[in-house]
Parts: structure tokens; C-alpha cells; sequence
């Protein structure tokens, strides 16, 4: 038995409901006080503390603000009888699971089609649709029968297992292309050739800490809608710099790509991704739970700090990095998605502290941003949300929160014989917070 062997603890926590201070939750800041039962390392020695276990369900959306914000910029142009005006806005994918690629891109052409609307000439009707590649019939209510799609999207219940990216006629490439057609009841036809104002639709990943961006229209811009994932769930560049007038991208770099014809049609723009989507209709692989007393080190990237591309280093209260894992359950094999890890041996932190009496964590995703509770009303099934009281948000009475292991060790410090002074006092340090690039209270995990 080594000398602090008998020291050795395990603490078992439940995050759901711990005293909520500072403006923390179930999952962010929340605070382990230890009480009667503080950790003391009154000799020469070291604490450890090592994460051992981690479950959570995964309880909110897949898509949420973190990764469904996209910006679209569109200068005025007039075409014969045809008037759009410039608008410059954020267009939102609707928060949700989504099982089939298919919906979610149906949403993404409804939120294109929305900001268009608002902005032609009366009489003008704006339609948004996937384009057909070959064989594949996207535009359907079902797709084992490929009848035209009449604006709400089933699923064949049969085959969802099968095709959870991509449509059943189609092999999975990732890729896809979107139509932007103009019409009119009278007057002359659209004419997308005579037209150079092309739309331009970039996924912003900007940090905050490089400054808060407002768009050339006006809008000031939240952290989650600057700093976004839409690109990793779309398949599209990622624009790391603020451009007002991004038709001064070259060639249209860092934006689905966007041309004024259409392989069939002549009142059509054409949009085009240009790398796969991501499989799993998701960008949260990982969580990462975060420690006050721990100064690992990290990539900048982890930090929300900055696109450098240097792999530069930066101090992080990383504790552990915990999958994303799926299993099923029920003869229809209904997923069931947790963040879990068993058995953890190598994510720990050494503690210079000679006695600590509280540890505040946070749960976070790979951006250190908190996780993305679900709203108190997502769906209002036909009723106006002025007919909705109030209610608290999921990560503070809802059920957003884990369990974790901790184990407490002791470690001492090895004697070195040829130093005749003996062993040197440890060098105590104060709790000192690294700072978040993002403020606790607005979108991030702030010690």
C-alpha cells in the first residue's frame, strides 16, 4: 500500500438540482461543495483528482442555435418586371432531430424562401425546392412512392433505418443543389441569365472575442449566430472574417455557390454545397466537462480564441472529453443517444491547493460554448405563444444534467537522495480562473 493509499475517495455526483448560484444550471457552473468533508494535502504532497465516470442523455436538439444560422446577403436588382430589394439577415434552420437529411434541407429551402417573399415586388411568388439529381425525386410527400411533395414531408416508417442522409434511389454523396424561382401571373418571364446580383448564404464563424459583428443592414448579431456549426452540418466553407459586401469574395469562396442559370429552367438561381454533409445530422460528437481548478492546455480552437491556424496553445479548464454514443431500444429500434464513458483512466488534474472546499464545473460543447437547452415552447401546434406562461428553462428544472465519478487521490512527492537540502516545500499557487472568450451569462462556460 503507498503512503496516501487509505487518503483515496470516490465522490459521486448528480448534477440535477445542485445549488444553482451566479447565474449556473444543471450544466453550467455549477458548484460541488464539499462542506465538512474539504480535500487537504497538509504535507508535502499533491491532490489528483481524476474523472472516472460520465452519463448524460442527450436531451436536447441536434439542430439548435449553436449550428442552424446562416447569413444571406442579397443586393437590389431589377429584372423586366421583376423587383427584389437588398436585404442582408440571418435565416435559422428550425431547432429539432431531424431523420432524414431530406426535412431538414425542405427547412432550409422554407427559410430562403421566407426572406425572399418579404422582399419581391407584388405579385411576384418566389419558389424554393432541392433540384432532382437523376433518378432521385426529392420533391415528395413520400419517398418510397415518390409522389409530389405537397408541403409536408412523411416518412416511409419501413425504411428510415436504411437512409437516415440520403434519398433511397440516390448513393450518398453529400452534395446538393437548390433553385430559387421567380414567377409572376403576368408580364414577362424571369430572366436569371440577365441578372448578376447572385445571393450569397455563408455560415459566419467568427469568435466573440474578436468583436461583436453587425451585418451592413443594421442587425447586431448574437455570439450563437456570428460563431455558428451551420457549415459542419451543411457542407459549406466556413467565413472566419467579417466581410460587409461579400460579393468582394473572390469567385464567391466561403458561400454555397450560387449561379444565375439552371440546367432546366430560365427563372431560376441555382445554389450548390460543396462538400458532404455531415452524417449524423449533428455537430456535438463530444462533450467536455470543465473544471475551475484544472489548467490544462488546449488548442485555441477549444476556446472559442481565435482562426489563427497555427495550432496555437492556450491554458483550458478541460477536465474530460466524453462521446457521443447510440444504441437502440424496442422492436423498432428507436435511437437512444447519451454522452457516456465508463472507466476512464487518463483524464485528471494535479491540484497545487494544500485544501480545497468547493470545484465548479461546467458541461460544454468542443467550443466551450454551454449546451444548447431546448426552449420552454418549441412547438405551438396551432396556438399563439402569447397563449404560453412562462416556464423555466430546461437546464435549470428540466431534464438537462449528468452523473459523474470523481476519485480523490493523494500523491507524494518522491524524496531525491543526492540533495543533501532533501525535498523543497511544493510551490502553493492560488485559484486562479482561466477566462472564457465568451461571458457566462450570455452563451458560454465563464469561470
Amino acid at each position: 500500500m503507498s503512503k496516501y493509499e487509505a487518503d483515496t475517495k470516490y465522490i459521486f455526483v448528480n448534477t440535477e438540482n445542485l445549488e444553482q448560484r451566479d447565474g449556473g444550471d444543471q450544466v453550467n457552473t455549477f458548484k460541488l461543495n464539499l462542506g465538512a468533508n474539504p480535500i487537504n494535502a497538509d504535507d508535502n504532497s499533491l491532490i489528483k483528482i481524476s474523472l472516472t465516470q460520465f452519463d448524460m442523455n442527450k436531451n436536447f436538439f441536434n439542430v439548435n442555435d449553436t449550428n442552424n444560422s446562416l447569413r444571406i446577403h442579397q443586393d437590389a436588382f431589377t429584372e423586366g418586371n421583376f423587383q427584389v430589394s437588398a436585404f442582408d439577415t440571418i435565416i435559422k434552420l428550425d431547432v429539432g432531430d431531424y431523420i432524414t437529411f431530406e426535412a431538414l434541407l425542405f427547412n432550409l429551402c422554407n427559410a430562403i424562401k421566407t426572406v425572399y417573399t418579404a422582399n419581391v415586388n407584388a405579385d411576384t411568388t418566389v419558389t424554393v425546392t432541392p433540384n432532382s439529381n437523376g433518378n432521385t425525386i426529392f420533391n415528395s410527400a413520400n419517398e418510397a412512392n415518390g409522389a409530389i411533395y405537397s408541403g409536408t414531408y412523411l416518412l416511409n416508417q419501413s425504411s428510415v433505418l436504411t437512409k437516415p442522409n440520403t434519398h433511397h434511389l440516390e448513393f450518398n454523396t453529400g452534395l446538393y443543389s437548390i433553385k430559387i424561382k421567380f414567377t409572376r401571373s403576368s408580364g414577362n418571364a424571369f430572366v436569371a441569365a440577365n441578372v448578376s446580383a447572385t445571393p450569397f448564404i455563408e455560415c459566419l464563424h467568427i469568435p466573440p472575442n474578436e468583436g461583436q459583428v453587425t451585418l451592413s443592414s443594421g442587425q447586431v448579431l448574437t455570439a450563437n449566430e456570428q460563431y455558428n456549426d451551420s457549415y459542419i452540418l451543411l457542407g459549406i466553407p466556413r467565413q472566419t472574417t467579417y466581410i460587409d459586401n461579400p460579393s468582394a469574395i473572390a469567385g464567391g469562396n466561403n458561400t454555397f455557390i450560387a449561379l444565375n442559370k439552371h440546367h432546366n429552367d430560365t427563372d431560376c438561381f441555382t445554389l450548390f454545397n460543396t462538400y458532404p454533409i455531415t452524417q449524423g445530422l449533428h455537430t456535438c460528437s463530444n462533450v467536455f466537462l470543465r473544471a475551475n481548478l484544472n489548467t490544462s492546455l488546449a488548442t485555441t480552437n477549444y476556446e472559442n480564441l481565435s482562426h489563427s491556424h497555427q495550432g496555437n496553445i492556450a491554458q483550458s479548464h478541460i477536465l474530460g472529453k466524453i462521446p457521443r454514443v447510440s444504441a437502440t431500444e424496442g422492436h423498432r429500434a428507436r435511437e437512444i443517444v447519451v454522452f457516456k464513458q465508463e472507466d476512464i483512466e487518463s483524464q485528471s488534474m494535479v491540484i497545487t491547493q494544500n485544501m480545497i472546499n468547493e470545484i465548479t464545473f461546467s458541461i460544454t460543447d468542443s467550443r466551450g460554448r454551454v449546451l444548447p437547452a431546448v426552449p420552454a415552447q418549441v412547438r405551438l401546434f396551432g396556438l399563439a405563444t402569447s397563449d404560453f406562461p412562462s416556464v423555466p428553462k430546461q437546464n435549470r428544472v428540466g431534464n438537462l444534467f449528468a452523473n459523474f465519478t470523481l476519485k480523490i487521490e493523494r500523491l507524494s512527492i518522491p524524496f531525491a537522495p543526492n540533495v543533501l537540502q532533501g525535498t523543497p516545500d511544493i510551490k502553493r499557487v492560488s485559484v486562479n480562473s482561466v477566462s472564457n472568450s465568451i461571458p457566462l451569462k450570455n452563451n458560454g462556460c465563464g469561470f
